[in-house]
């Protein structure tokens, strides 16, 4: 590699303290040199804003903000303000890096002219090793493509690798129009944008991203039953009104049934004696409204489906989601 173009990687923190060194390491090793590495300390309590700039005294391409908290979305947005690169990556502070992770997303993008930069990732708690031995065997993956992916819902799921920030590296001429929003799930609504501006997308199978799995994560077990995991719908459903002309005809009912199907897995995802009520009140009305708007493009039986979940959600889980 010639290491010539500079590349901005964007690390949002807020009390990451215990797993934040870690992280900064696997950046600070990385094979690629030519980094800008942009930390946004998110207003933390905890001595994460000591542990940044320790790593500032340290080695100059390590960069802080300092602001008050104002949540994922907006510390990205930050970071995204700052940044020179002429390509940026997004890491979360809590997760860790293939040292390697830079140098072929890089590679990629440059050798397949491509627009982003995937990578394969591993989700891991503190008692799994992480390999360190990868083959970058990379294919080209057409827009219409990541959309089928994005879709996939059930067993066969692989929209995660389509949506998460993380394991991507983007040109900026793409990502300087682009924002993330101040929700949850705000990679949901990014690649939404992102996906209208692209064309392809090189992918590897290289796992050079490592998700920490922990009971603060979003996903973690204390956040589980967070209602605003909603969001995610209000994101899906926006992609019904986003990719609905006429090159994705043959795309849309896989767009319906991800809408469907997601509306009913993050109801029985989220559900609790406290919120049912709740979770009916912001997730039926629409529902339904689409199921009449886009039945005539729905076989019978997929219609029928679809309307059991209102009718009975209890028998609906049990028969399609046990």
């Amino acid at each position: 590699m010639t290491n010539k173009e500079l590349i901005s990687v964007i690390v949002p923190i807020f009390n990451t303290e215990v797993y934040l060194r870690e992280c900064l390491e696997s950046l600070k090793n990385q094979t690629y040199k030519n980094l800008e590495i942009i930390l946004v300390n998110d207003g933390s309590t905890d001595n994460s804003r000591v542990v940044c700039e320790e790593y500032c005294r340290k080695d100059e391409r390590f960069i802080l903000i300092n602001q008050k908290n104002q949540g994922l979305g907006m510390s990205r947005n930050a970071g995204l303000k700052q940044a020179r690169g002429k390509y940026v990556c997004f890491v979360d502070s809590d997760d860790i890096v293939h040292e390697k992770y830079v140098e072929i997303l890089y590679k990629n993008l440059i050798d397949f002219h491509a627009d982003i930069s995937m990578c394969s990732y591993m989700k891991f708690s503190e008692e799994k090793r992480l390999p360190t031995d990868i083959c970058n065997i990379c294919s080209d993956i057409s827009r219409i493509q990541m959309l089928y992916d994005i879709t996939t819902t059930g067993p066969e799921n692989i929209s995660e690798k389509i949506v998460i920030a993380c394991n991507k590296m983007i040109s900026m001429d793409i990502m300087k129009h682009l924002r993330f929003v101040d929700r949850l799930h705000e990679d949901e609504f990014m690649i939404n944008q992102l996906l209208l501006r692209v064309t392809h997308a090189a992918w590897t199978d290289a796992v050079l991203y490592f998700y920490r799995q922990h009971s603060e994560s979003i996903t973690g077990t204390r956040n589980k039953k967070d209602i605003r995991h909603l969001d995610v719908l209000d994101a899906i459903f926006n992609r019904l009104t986003l990719f609905s002309g006429a090159e994705y005809k043959e795309l849309f009912p896989d767009m319906l049934r991800s809408y469907f199907d997601n509306s009913a897995y993050i109801y029985y995802s989220v559900l609790s004696p406290q919120n049912k009520w709740e979770l009916m009140r912001r997730i039926y009305p629409r529902y339904f409204k689409t199921l009449l708007k886009y039945a005539g493009q729905l076989k019978v039986k997929k219609f029928l489906r679809y309307m059991l979940f209102l009718i009975n959600p209890a028998y609906y889980r049990k028969r399609y989601w046990t």
